[in-house]
């Protein structure tokens, strides 16, 4: 695979040679080998290295939260579901405590991670950042079953003026976290201490420029991206979280699966995984963030629609926004459509 060169945990590259399209479908992938991708377009304003640090732990912390109890089902308690209430605080707690013994994770953290999500309270604080950011790459690791994350950073804005913080922040991050951070394209080329890969002479083809805002950071719900987790609502997504909060208490929705391929499309068509989905009523769902309103994205969400169409599926659209503004009304034009389909 074309980025298995470039998984370098512990290490800051630039990488050239890589498009927006390569970073989607890497992102995608859903295979063990795979790295874990995080999306980055650090702000434009107050780009500080500490400023973007704190920003990549804090919403690593949330999509941990999120996950969870994967990260502790993961270390194979028999019976422990991926539901979120299928575990009191004191269980939690204790398989954090029996689990922490078996990682490098710093045990404290950890067990106030799960003390937290099984609670429905914000973590405490005072832990350093460093091992804030070690302990919550060992818990995407587990969760996802996957031994890389890659850390993909580009900007959609000049970062002379910023390249500094930047890398120092890339360097930090990835020494951290033992992951790997990808600065990617000819923005960071100041960066000459930093070391450079160009993955288009070795892969022999020519890629185009990775596009301003990607990998998908211009949304509305979330700072950075996140490979999906297949069966649960993406970590980083406040509205696919806010919508499977309001779900799990309908019983008609019972048979919802997020973020899994969609069955039953041409065998030589590529692979196609959807945000929502109910398999029998053929019924799919999107959220869209405000990247989907690029002309590149929207010419690309037409395509997807109409193959799903095309092999019977509905497609409903809705902006992140109104989900977050008005989820009831999203939940009973939901329920309205099951019901029809399902006749």
């Amino acid at each position: 695979m074309w980025w298995q060169e470039a998984i370098r945990a512990g290490k800051a590259l630039r990488v050239l040679g890589v498009s927006g399209d390569d970073l989607d479908a890497l992102t995608e992938i859903d295979a063990p080998n795979s790295p874990i991708v995080v999306g980055l377009c650090p702000p434009e304003s107050g780009a500080r290295a500490r400023t973007i640090v704190d920003l990549v732990a804090g919403e690593l912390q949330n999509a941990v939260l999120n996950l969870y109890p994967t990260w502790l089902s993961a270390f194979g308690d028999a019976g422990l579901t991926a539901d979120r209430g299928s575990l009191g605080v004191a269980a939690a707690v204790a398989i954090a405590r029996r689990m922490s013994k078996q990682t490098t994770a710093y045990s404290p953290f950890v067990v106030d991670l799960a003390r937290s999500a099984a609670s429905n309270t914000q973590p405490r604080s005072e832990y350093p950042t460093d091992i804030r950011l070690s302990g919550l790459a060992d818990l995407l690791r587990r969760s996802y079953g996957r031994d890389d994350i890659v850390i993909v950073v580009t900007a959609d804005y000049e970062v002379t003026d910023r390249a500094a913080a930047i890398g120092s922040a890339a360097e930090w991050l990835a020494h951290a976290g033992r992951l790997t951070v990808w600065l990617v394209g000819h923005e960071f080329d100041q960066l000459t201490r930093i070391p450079c890969i160009n993955l288009r002479c070795d892969r022999g083809a020519t890629a185009t420029a990775v596009p301003s805002g990607s990998p998908d950071t211009a949304t509305a719900s979330a700072a950075i991206t996140l490979t999906p987790f297949g069966g649960r609502p993406a970590a980083n997504s406040a509205a696919e979280q806010f919508l499977e909060r309001a779900l799990a208490r309908e019983p008609w929705a019972s048979e919802r699966v997020w973020n899994r391929g969609v069955d039953g499309l041409d065998a030589l068509a590529q692979p196609i995984r959807v945000d929502l989905q109910w398999r029998y009523e053929r019924i799919i769902v999107e959220l869209d963030g405000a990247d989907h309103r690029a002309p590149q994205k929207y010419a690309a969400d037409r395509l997807r629609d109409n193959l799903l169409q095309f092999a019977g599926y509905m497609v409903l659209r809705y902006p992140n926004e109104r989900v977050l503004d008005d989820v009831g009304a999203v939940v009973t034009e939901l329920r309205e459509v099951v019901r029809a389909r399902s006749d």
